[in-house]
């Protein structure tokens, strides 16, 4: 499997080799995900799609190759230089903005307000309180 970009990448991977106890899943994989970009992976039920995934989080150690982050093996780095890396990736100015131009995650509605439960469930909890019934 290789997937190659021209966009710059922070975050890559070199020929890894990600599996559990004797089974490799996610074998000699090439990858660069660019940044700025949506990335998706996409495949069939038990392809291995969330081992891929727990490579880069630092969730599986890789058998052999490497997760790169800014040149360097991610699992090798400090817990604290990752968080910054991603911190400065959230970060980044050229993210997309909001419906209206404003601060980036004000494209969203706010939620609507808290229903009330239906009036037989809020008798039984003055009920419960010592409330007289309606």
């Amino acid at each position: 499997m290789t997937a190659t970009t021209t966009a710059p990448t922070r975050l890559s991977a070199r020929e890894l080799t990600l599996g559990y106890t004797g089974t490799a899943v996610v074998q000699g994989l090439d990858l660069q995900i660019p940044d700025g970009k949506v990335t998706v992976i996409v495949g069939a039920n038990a392809c291995g799609k969330s081992t891929l995934l727990r490579g880069p989080a630092r969730l599986l150690k890789p058998r052999s190759g490497a997760v790169l982050l800014d040149g360097e093996a991610i699992h090798r780095l400090a817990t604290k230089q990752v968080a910054r890396a991603a911190r400065a990736a959230a970060a980044e100015p050229d993210r997309p903005r909001g419906r209206d131009g404003g601060r980036p995650g004000q494209s969203w509605s706010p939620p609507p307000p808290r229903c009330l439960p239906p009036l037989d469930e809020r008798r039984r909890g003055r009920r419960r309180r010592g409330a007289p019934p309606d």
